[in-house]
C-alpha cells in the first residue's frame, strides 16, 4: 500500500487529495481545497499574473509540507485551463519545480473531460437507463460529457469557465439583466457543438454537475430543506425547482448578501453568479428535467487511474 497525493491546480481552486492506494482501490486520508484564483487578471490575456503565481507557489509550499507530514510516496501534480493556455507557462512550471521539486502534468481539455467522468462514475450518480450530461464548471474551462453509467458517448472542453465569463461580461454587482442576457447569448453560440451532438443523439433530460459551484448549490438547498448530508455521501439530487429558486435569489443579490446565504462559502461567492447563468442556459436549451450533483470530480478520477495502473 502506498500513499499517493493528487494535486489539481484549477483556475480558481487548488485541490489536494491524499489517499492510501492498493491494487483494489483507495482510502482517502485527506481532502483539502484552497482558493488561489490562478486566472485572476490574466486568464483572457493568456497570462498567469505575478500575484497569482505567488499565490499558487504559496499554496503548493503548504501542500508539500502536508505531503511530507503524511509521508506521501508519490505526488501527481496537474495543471488545467489556466496553465495550459498561458503564454508564460514555462516560467510558472519552472518556478514550481524550483520550489517543490515536482513536475507538472498539463492536462488537455479532452483528457480533463474523460478523467472527470472517471471521478463521477465512482459516485453512482449517473443513471443507468438513459444518457446524461455531465458538466464540470471550472474557472478557465467547462467540461461537458454525454455519457451513460458505463461509458462516454461524447465529450468536449470549452474555454468558457467562470473567471473568463466574469472578466468578459460581469461588471456590476448584483449582475444586471443585460449582462445576464449577454452571457446567455454568448454561450448559446459558443456551445453549438454541444447542442448539435445532444440533439443528434435524441436529447438528454438529466444534468449531472460535478463539484465546484454545484457543491455549493447543493449545500444551500440542503440548508433550506433541513437535510443533513452524510459524510460518506458521494453525491446528492438537486431538485430543479429548488435550483431555480436559489438562482433567482442569488442573481438578485450583491456579494455581501450572497455570502450571508446559509451554505454559501467565500470560495464560491463570486464565480457562482456566472455559473448560475450557464446552468440556466443549459436547462433552457436542453429542456433539462433533473439535476444530480457529484461530489467527486477530476482528482478522484485521477486517483482511480493510479489504482488501475494507468497513471
Amino acid at each position: 500500500m502506498q500513499k499517493i497525493a493528487v494535486i489539481d491546480m484549477g483556475t480558481n481552486t487548488f485541490h489536494l487529495l491524499i489517499a492510501k492506494v492498493n491494487l483494489t482501490g483507495y482510502e482517502v486520508v485527506l481532502d483539502h481545497k484552497q482558493a488561489v484564483s490562478l486566472g485572476r487578471g490574466g486568464i483572457n490575456k493568456h497570462l498567469i499574473m505575478p500575484d497569482a503565481m505567488e499565490r499558487a507557489l504559496s499554496a503548493l509550499r503548504k501542500f508539500k509540507e502536508t505531503c511530507i507530514l503524511h509521508a506521501v510516496d508519490r505526488v501527481l501534480l496537474t495543471g488545467t485551463s489556466a496553465v495550459r493556455s498561458s503564454d508564460n507557462q514555462e516560467e510558472f512550471l519552472s518556478a514550481i519545480k524550483k520550489e517543490t521539486g515536482w513536475d507538472t502534468y498539463i492536462i488537455s481539455g479532452e483528457q480533463e473531460a474523460a478523467w472527470i467522468f472517471e471521478g463521477v462514475k465512482q459516485t453512482g450518480m449517473i443513471p443507468s437507463g438513459h444518457s446524461s450530461l455531465l458538466v464540470d464548471i471550472g474557472g478557465g474551462s467547462v467540461e461537458f460529457v454525454l455519457c451513460n453509467a458505463k461509458e462516454v458517448l461524447w465529450k468536449q472542453s470549452f474555454e468558457i469557465g467562470g473567471q473568463r465569463l466574469m472578466d468578459k461580461f460581469q461588471h456590476a454587482d448584483p449582475i444586471t439583466v443585460p449582462e445576464i442576457k449577454d452571457i446567455s447569448y454568448y454561450l448559446q453560440g459558443m456551445l453549438e457543438p454541444l447542442w448539435d451532438n445532444i440533439k443528434s443523439r435524441g436529447g438528454v433530460k438529466t444534468l449531472i454537475g460535478s463539484s465546484g459551484s454545484f457543491d455549493t448549490l447543493c449545500d444551500i438547498h440542503c440548508r433550506q430543506q433541513g437535510i443533513v448530508l452524510d459524510a460518506e455521501m458521494k453525491g446528492c439530487p438537486l431538485p430543479l425547482a429548488s435550483f431555480q429558486a436559489i438562482a433567482k435569489d442569488l442573481l438578485a443579490k450583491n456579494r455581501e448578501e450572497r455570502l450571508a446565504t446559509p451554505g454559501m462559502i467565500e470560495l464560491r461567492v463570486d464565480m457562482i453568479v456566472v455559473s448560475l447563468v450557464l446552468i440556466e442556459t443549459l436547462i433552457a436549451q436542453l429542456e433539462i428535467e433533473e439535476i444530480n450533483v457529484s461530489f467527486y470530480a477530476l482528482k478522484e478520477g485521477l486517483m482511480s487511474l493510479v489504482v488501475n495502473g494507468k497513471l
